[in-house]
Parts: structure tokens; C-alpha cells; sequence
């Protein structure tokens, strides 16, 4: 039986932590980003140098729990 491990990272101004979060995931997972609304430089990172990872930006600031239901 195979199967597949997603990772779900929540994240709210993450630029500081982000890099070396990601860099230390293998290419083996699939890793799912939920950005609650951050104003640095957090997404367009993402969406420059990690074209395989699924990234939802929100438009407002949500509750943990809720960040987490939408990854």
C-alpha cells in the first residue's frame, strides 16, 4: 500500500523562517502553504522559487484552525 504525506504550513509574515523551512522538506512530500495575509515578501518568494508547492494566500486574517482547514 503506498500513500502520501502531506505537510500543511500555516504562515503569517514568514519570510524570516520560510526559506530554511522549505528548503529542509524532501521533494518526496507535498507541501501544502496557507499564507494568512502576510505583508512581506512571504508569497512572491514562494511563488518564485517553489513552483510545486500549493500556495493559498488569503485575503484576511484567519483564526489558526480555519488556516488549517483550507490547507
Amino acid at each position: 500500500m503506498s500513500f502520501k504525506l502531506y505537510i500543511i504550513i500555516v504562515t503569517y509574515n514568514g519570510m524570516q523562517w520560510i526559506p530554511k523551512t522549505l528548503a529542509c522538506i524532501p521533494e518526496k512530500y507535498h507541501v501544502i502553504v496557507v499564507d494568512n495575509n502576510s505583508s512581506d515578501n512571504t508569497v512572491n518568494f514562494i511563488e518564485k522559487h517553489y513552483k510545486t508547492i500549493s500556495l493559498f494566500p488569503q485575503k484576511k486574517i484567519w483564526a489558526l484552525e480555519q488556516e488549517i482547514t483550507w490547507g
